[in-house]
C-alpha cells in the first residue's frame, strides 16, 4: 500500500446539519485509520463561533474550536444543513473564504456548498448540491456549473448532494490520498456498494421512489416535478404520457391516493415550504417559483395545506 504523509482535515459543521450526513464523513476516516493500522488522517470539528453544534436530531456535538483565517491543512469540509443562510454573514464568509485558501481541498457537504459559494471560494466551478436545492442554487449563482450529479471533483473543488453521497465522495478521497484497497476495505467495513460514479444522478424525489410501482404514474410525476413553476393543465399531462383522463385518474387514485391535481398542487406546495424555510426569497417570488401567479391565492393554498401562512412559519422557524 502506498503511504501518503498524515491528512488533516478541517471539518466547518453549522447548525441544523444532519447527523447522517456528518457521520459519512468522519466514519469513513476513523475506519481508514482503524483498518492502516496507523494514522492516515486527522480531523478537528470547528464551528463559527466556537460552540458546541445542534444537529436535527437534537443531539449536541463538541468542536475544538471555532474557525479560524489561520486554519489549515489538507482538505477543508464545510457540513450544512437547514438554516445555513443564518451563518452567511460577512464576518463568517471572510473567515471561511481565508481558511478555504489555507488547505489544497475545499469540500461541500449537502448546503455546504451554498456557504462556499457564498464566501466566493467557489465562482466557475462543477458543483451540486442536495437534489431539492439545485434549480435555487442554479438561479442564485449563474456563474456555476450545478450538476444534477451525486458528488463533484472540479479542480479542488468537492461537492455532494447529502449523506450517500458524502459517503461516496469520502471514499474517493481516500481512494486518491492513499490507496484504492483502503477504501475498498473501507466500504466493506460499512457493507456498502462504492460502485456510484460521482456523475451518477441524484435519485430524486417522488420519481425514482414510484418507477416500482407503475411507469406511467412515475411519468406523470417527473412531467409534474419537471413544471412546478409553471403548471401545465391535466389535460396536457393526459396527452404527454398518452392515456385518458379517467385512467390516469384511476392510476394516482390506486398508488398515491390522489387525484393527479391535489398530487399536483402538493408538490409545488412542498417545494415551496421548502423555500419558505431554506431561502431569503421573497414570499411574491416564491409563489411565482411554485407556479402561483397571486400572492393571495399562494397564502390561501399554503395555509390550507399545512395549516399556517409562510409568512408565520418562516417568523417562528427562525425565532
Amino acid at each position: 500500500m502506498r503511504i501518503n504523509q498524515l491528512q488533516l482535515v478541517t471539518i466547518v459543521v453549522l447548525p441544523q446539519s444532519s447527523m447522517m450526513s456528518l457521520a459519512a464523513v468522519i466514519d469513513p476516516l476513523r475506519a481508514a485509520n482503524r483498518l492502516a493500522r496507523q494514522p492516515m488522517f486527522e480531523w478537528r470539528i470547528k464551528s463559527f463561533n466556537g460552540e458546541p453544534i445542534r444537529l436535527t436530531s437534537g443531539i449536541d456535538i463538541a468542536v475544538s474550536g471555532e474557525l479560524s483565517k489561520q486554519d489549515s491543512g489538507d482538505a477543508l469540509i464545510v457540513v450544512a444543513g437547514f438554516e445555513h443562510d443564518q451563518w452567511a454573514g460577512k464576518k463568517h464568509m471572510m473567515t471561511l473564504r481565508e481558511a478555504a485558501r489555507r488547505h489544497n481541498l475545499n469540500m461541500g457537504v449537502e448546503a455546504g456548498t451554498w456557504l462556499l459559494a457564498k464566501s466566493g471560494t467557489i465562482s466557475d466551478h462543477r458543483v451540486t448540491t442536495h437534489w431539492e436545492d439545485l434549480e435555487l442554487l442554479a438561479s442564485s449563482y449563474s456563474g456555476l456549473n450545478v450538476r444534477h450529479d451525486r458528488y463533484t471533483i472540479d479542480r479542488n473543488i468537492w461537492t455532494c448532494g447529502g449523506a450517500s453521497p458524502a459517503l461516496d465522495m469520502m471514499l474517493q478521497y481516500i481512494r486518491t490520498s492513499t490507496h484504492r484497497s483502503l477504501a475498498l476495505e473501507v466500504a466493506n467495513v460499512f457493507v456498502y456498494d462504492d460502485s456510484h460514479p460521482a456523475s451518477d444522478t441524484q435519485a430524486m424525489s417522488a420519481t425514482s421512489r414510484l418507477k416500482h410501482l407503475e411507469s406511467r404514474v412515475a411519468q406523470a410525476v417527473k412531467f409534474m416535478e419537471e413544471n412546478l413553476d409553471d403548471p401545465v393543465s391535466i389535460r396536457s399531462l393526459n396527452s404527454t404520457i398518452g392515456v385518458s383522463s379517467k385512467t390516469l385518474e384511476q392510476l394516482f387514485k390506486l398508488h398515491l391516493d390522489s387525484t393527479p391535481k391535489a398530487f399536483y398542487l402538493r408538490l409545488r406546495l412542498q417545494a415551496a415550504r421548502r423555500l419558505v424555510l431554506d431561502s431569503q426569497l421573497k414570499l411574491t417570488e416564491i409563489a411565482v417559483r411554485s407556479g402561483f401567479n397571486s400572492q393571495t391565492h399562494f397564502t390561501r393554498s399554503f395555509k390550507r395545506h399545512f395549516g399556517v401562512a409562510p409568512r408565520i412559519l418562516r417568523s417562528n422557524a427562525r425565532a
